[in-house]
Parts: structure tokens; sequence; C-alpha cells
């Protein structure tokens, strides 16, 4: 397989987190009021999502460095691809939503661990930046046509293209993917084996430092995702073909700043390529937090602030989640695991949150980004430094 093969391949399994949210992300308006529903139950369809996509990496993983990647990635596919279609049918989603959620932690976690099975750490974060590129365009598609679809054929469409989405992965798997894994461990999903990985893992600063990278970066962008929909339509009044075209520059600046990673990552190396994009992520931060504080909630003051987050967003996700499996090329599957399942753990905790107090003001989503903003301006600047060391 080329690089170039693989890099789509990458952006193709990355970008399917992107499809299962950011697809119905305007119709979550719809679907609360066809299904009679509060918003914090209806967000509850995005955190069923999250949850199942974290917890089942932790199996997955495992699974993965036993078996090899493409049985996983096949199964995961297919059962996203098949609860993606029955989702679009169905008079109740939730739990069809968070069956499709262990597909996306199948695609993404396997995603991961074929990066290190291929790349050296160094290597590995240049490609993965190249794949969160792709994955910006996957999801500034999925903003427009999301929209599109939601407001011309209703909010089940949505829900159908995920499907499709998933066939023609799928497809494109069986014909063209080969097997990275070199060598099975046959003792990977032993009991004792499982435990020690995990401490192992877990144990490491560098795993601990990158994923606390990614895992606050990650917060700090769901906060805003679920809860863009409500403020928007609900709250500033937008249309749904309004608030995709907002949406469709968020992937814009994203896809800029991995971009920017590349750049920095040629010149610096990870280490001190985060440390000098934190800015990135610091200010517009503040700007949230400081525009909360006096009441000012416009179109303008939200997504200014957010558009700039995006950019940092896109050097911090791609160093972070390369990171944290770099010191593990023989654990490659257990490692991706954990490191997805913090992100997701927390981001349900987020989404939860979220939806509790998101009720007529967007200060509570201002305020989360503005604190998950000082968080990886913290690690960033004091922990990667000290702990961020990549193997030769």
């Amino acid at each position: 397989m080329s690089q170039k093969f693989i890099t789509i391949l990458l952006a193709m399994l990355l970008g399917i987190q992107a499809v299962a949210t950011d697809l119905y992300l305007s119709a979550l308006p719809s679907i609360q009021a066809d299904l009679l529903a509060t918003i914090g139950q209806t967000q509850l369809t995005l955190s069923a999502m999250m949850l199942s996509f974290g917890v089942s990496q932790l199996f997955l993983g495992p699974l993965s460095d036993r078996f090899g990647r493409k049985p996983v990635l096949l199964l995961g596919v297919a059962l996203f691809t098949l609860a993606g279609l029955a989702t679009a049918m169905a008079s109740s989603i939730g739990w069809l939503i968070a069956l499709q959620g262990v597909g996306v932690g199948a695609a993404v976690m396997s995603g991961r661990a074929v990066l290190r099975d291929l790349f050296a750490p160094e290597r590995g974060a240049m490609v993965m930046s190249k794949a969160f590129t792709g994955l910006g365009f996957i999801a500034l598609g999925c903003a427009v046509i999301g929209s599109a679809a939601s407001q011309f054929l209703g909010w089940r469409s949505t829900l159908a293209l995920m499907g499709l989405f998933g066939f023609a992965l799928w497809i494109m798997l069986v014909m063209r993917f080969q097997e990275t894994l070199a060598a099975r461990n046959p003792h990977a999903l032993q009991l004792r084996t499982l435990a020690g990985n995990w401490l192992a893992i877990l144990s490491h600063p560098a795993f601990l430092t990158y994923s606390m990278l990614s895992t606050f970066t990650f917060c700090s962008m769901i906060n805003f995702l679920a809860g863009s929909s409500f403020v928007f339509i609900k709250m500033l009044g937008l249309s749904k073909l309004q608030y995709g075209l907002c949406s469709f520059f968020m992937p814009i600046s994203y896809i800029s700043g991995t971009f920017y990673c590349r750049y920095l990552l040629k010149r610096y190396g990870l280490q001190r390529a985060v440390k000098r994009a934190v800015w990135l992520t610091l200010v517009p931060g503040l700007a949230l937090g400081t525009f909360a504080a006096l009441g000012i909630q416009t179109l303008p003051t939200l997504l200014a602030p957010f558009y700039l987050y995006m950019v940092g967003h896109g050097v911090m996700q791609s160093s972070g989640q390369s990171g944290a499996v770099a010191h593990f090329p023989e654990k490659a599957g257990v490692a991706s695991a954990l490191n997805g399942f913090l992100m997701m753990a927390s981001g349900f905790a987020t989404s939860l949150w979220l939806g509790a107090h998101l009720v007529d003001t967007a200060a509570p989503m201002m305020y989360g980004m503005a604190f998950f903003a000082l968080m990886v301006s913290g690690v960033a600047w004091f922990v990667v430094p000290k702990f961020g060391q990549l193997p030769k």
C-alpha cells in the first residue's frame, strides 16, 4: 500500500467520527421537536455515541492486537453502516446511535494503530496531520450536506447518509486494505496481559502527557459542537442553512491548523511545535470567557474565537494522538484504545454537563471552552516540554 493510499484511508477512518456527529448536528432541534424531547434528552444521543465510542475501544484495541487490524475494521465499519441505515427508519434512535459509536470506535482506534504499525513517531505525526487535513474536508462536506439534507429532506436523511458513507468505506477496506500488524500477540486477550498492558501504558509519562493534550482540546471542541446548533438556531434565530454556512468555516480553520502543524513539525519537532502553537488555543478561549462574563453573546463574538481555536485544534489534536501511541509499537492497539477511551469518556462527561446547563444562554458553552483552553495551554507549556520526549 502506498503512503498516499494510507493517508486517504486514515482520513476516512478518522473522518467517520465527523460523519457520525457533524452530519446531524443541524438536525438536533428537529429531532427534539419530533421526538418531544428536551435539549438535554436530545443531546443524550450524541452522549450515547461518545460513551459507546470510548468504552468499546477498551475491548477493540486488544482484539486488533490479537487478530489484526483488518478484521476489527471490517466488523466495526459494517456495524456502523447497518446501524446508520436502521436509525434512519427507526422510531427510537438512541440505542442504534450507541451501536454506531462502537463502529466509530473500531475505525478510529484501528486508524491510530495502523499509523504506529507503519511509521516512526515523528513521521507518524506528519502523516497524522495530513490525515487530519482530510478529516477537515470530510467535516466541511458534512456541515453543508447535513444542513441541506435536514432542511429539505428531513432529519432522518442525515442518518441515512451516515450509512452510505460507512458502506463506501467498507468496500474500500475489502478491496484495497492490507493487514499492517506484523506479528499478532496470542496473549493480547488474556486478563493478566491486558491488566499489565493497561498499567504500563497508563503509568507512562509521555502517554499521559499527550493524552491530556488530545483530551482537553477534544473536550473543548465537543463543548462547542454539542451546543452550537441550539445556540445558533434556537437562541440566535438562524436557519438550518445559515447554521450550515457558519459550520462551513469551522473545518476550513481546522484544515489551516493541520497545514500549520506540518510546518511547525518540520521546523521544530513535536514538542516545540505544541508549545509554539499554544496561543491559538489560549487567546480564543480567554476571549470567549471574557465575552461570557460581559454578557456579550452575538454571532461574531461566538464564531470568531472558535474559528481561531480550530486552527490551534489542528495542531494539538494531531500532536496529541500521535504522541500518545509513540512509545508502544508492540501495543499500539491498546495504547490507541486507552487514548480514545480517555477522550470519549471526558467528552461524554462534557456533553452531559453542557446538556444540563445550556438552557437559555450560551454562557455555559463559552465558559466551558475557556476552561478547556486553559487546560490545553497548561499541558502544552509545562507538561509536554518535561514529559513529552518521543522515542527515536
